[in-house]
């Protein structure tokens, strides 16, 4: 039998910005803290700290310690991610640590074989697709040549940890919704669109059973980010009278080991 159960993942900005967009928090395109190791210290620093806060909390199912990173080295990321894996790991033995691909969680290929200095971690890739976004490069309706390109998006996406048998974290994904007060009378025929999206998206991860959760992937989307261990839910917070749907997803037998209460705390 599967237990499902509901966990909290820790994340935030880093100094400098660790990617080149908007949600870095830095006000610039230039990911700085590639490039000046004493942001990549206060990291580590803070890391640390919060790990040993929470290192006996059972609510707490792991940490994610830098989202959506950009390196256009490739290679500082994984050095990095040794460094603050020592850090974390040297306070807390039993949390997962949640590591995100390079280019915004979306490219483990210069990983190599890193993984194997590393234990109870997994791996997060934010399986946004351009399909969901409103400047989508046609309109999505489904045909068997759009469904083949969301389907290989994703599975390329994974490719680094299915070659290896290491654990998929879908960390983000989901389309941006259309809403009333920006887009007037052409919400609802936005929705459905992105709806379709959000469907065939779900059917595809049906069929491999990753661990999902949803992402907040712009200030124009309703939905916040929720985690859960082979829960998929979405909450809509921006207004009072809001839903609340989910929906039960089997995870795969290692991130299944890896998410079990029995290893946390």
């Amino acid at each position: 039998m599967i237990s499902y159960y509901l966990s909290t993942k820790l994340k935030r900005p880093a100094p400098g910005g660790q990617n080149t967009d908007w949600h870095s928090d830095h006000g610039t395109h230039i990911a700085s803290f590639w490039l000046h190791k004493d942001f990549q210290d206060r990291v580590i620093w803070l890391w640390q700290e919060l790990a040993k806060h929470y290192c006996d909390n059972t609510w707490i199912a792991g940490y994610n310690p830098l989202n959506e990173p950009t390196d256009p080295s490739h290679t500082r990321v994984v050095r990095f991610y040794d460094r603050i894996y020592n850090a974390i790991r040297a306070v807390d033995s039993h949390h997962t640590i949640f590591f995100d691909g390079n280019t915004f969680a979306s490219d483990f290929s210069h990983f190599g074989e890193s993984h194997k200095k590393w234990s109870n971690t997994a791996y997060s890739i934010h399986d946004y697709s351009l399909f969901g976004f409103p400047n989508s490069p046609e309109l999505y309706i489904g045909t068997e040549q759009q469904h083949r390109r969301l389907r290989r998006g994703y599975e390329k996406k994974r490719e680094w940890m299915d070659e290896r048998g290491l654990c998929v974290w879908n960390g983000e994904w989901g389309p941006v919704y259309a809403r009333k007060e920006y887009d007037g009378d052409k919400t609802d025929e936005i929705n459905e669109v992105r709806y379709r999206v959000l469907k065939d998206q779900l059917g595809i991860y049906n069929k491999v059973s990753p661990g999902v959760s949803v992402g907040s992937c712009a200030i124009r989307s309703n939905i916040h980010r929720t985690v859960l261990a082979g829960l998929f839910g979405c909450t809509k917070t921006s207004v009072f009278k809001g839903w609340y749907m989910s929906r039960k997803t089997r995870p795969t037998e290692h991130c299944s080991k890896i998410f079990s209460p029995r290893n946390i705390g």
